[in-house]
């Protein structure tokens, strides 16, 4: 990858990535679980949500589009559970976000970590791009590879690897293949979502006089580095990576706070 794909921006605006879901979808996804509607009727309302949410953002003059994220029911579990070596588990404990709780959904390891090229994923973005007008880019929103070692979610490593690192190896490269299958299908602008550094803000400093402790978070976020520099090498150079770093958000709510300034330097690399 050059210089100038790391320092290109697509646009000087754009939308995240999530936007708020309709009525109709969250009643339907309510449907599935009580077994009132088909998967199929689901996807149904998704794609119909999906193409109104489009056209709504062309309408705005936006130049990159998402789906609002309405294939999916987290911003990032969906995702990691149709990779590879990843599942879903109840974890029986709800994200501590302020003054609000969340469904326990969480995933972890069942083997090793590989693409995934039936990911549904794909077949989203294929419809997605069938209806974008012209001129107008798709812009395919995915969790950071961070989000898979992150919050338990990957104890059980030494069942399935010899090494941490062959493990992060392993996650790099998965990311890699299919950020490089978005690309043959033909997207052009990926971003990554990771909320980890602003995780890593809060654990830096609440752990800044416990030596031990602090510890395991700088080499967290020197993994990090490490991890999405491996996802994001020798990409094609019409290829738009970007990343959206947050606090987290639900119902208005956050789990995380603290100066971006802790993890700048961690940004840089």
């Amino acid at each position: 990858m050059t210089e100038s794909t790391l320092t290109k921006f697509p646009y000087r605006f754009d939308v995240v990535g999530s936007l708020l879901r309709p009525a109709d979808l969250k009643q339907a996804h309510k449907d599935l679980a009580e077994g009132k509607i088909t998967a199929a009727d689901l996807q149904k309302i998704q794609r119909d949500e999906t193409k109104r949410v489009v056209e709504e953002q062309a309408n705005l003059g936006l130049k990159a589009v998402t789906d609002g994220e309405f294939n999916r029911s987290w911003w990032h579990l969906d995702f990691l559970w149709s990779l590879t070596g990843v599942d879903k588990y109840d974890y029986h404990q709800s994200y501590k976000f302020k003054g609000d709780t969340t469904r326990t959904d969480n995933v972890e390891l069942t083997g090793k970590v590989a693409v995934n090229l039936d990911h549904p994923f794909f077949e989203s973005f294929k419809y997605l791009q069938s209806i974008v007008p012209e001129g107008v880019l798709v812009k395919q929103t995915i969790p950071s590879p961070t989000m898979l070692f992150r919050d338990n979610r990957s104890d059980n490593w030494s069942k399935f690897y010899d090494s941490w690192d062959e493990y992060l190896t392993d996650l790099s490269n998965a990311y890699r293949d299919t950020i490089l299958h978005f690309y043959e299908l033909g997207d052009r602008y990926i971003q990554l979502d990771d909320t980890t550094w602003a995780f890593l803000i809060s654990k830096l400093n609440e752990t800044a006089d416990q030596p031990e402790e602090h510890a395991k978070y700088v080499k967290l976020a020197e993994d990090s580095v490490k991890v999405i520099n491996g996802a994001i090498r020798d990409l094609p150079d019409d290829l738009t990576v970007t990343t959206h770093i947050c606090r987290g958000n639900f119902k208005s709510t956050y789990l995380f706070s603290g100066s971006y300034d802790d993890v700048a330097d961690y940004l840089a690399n």
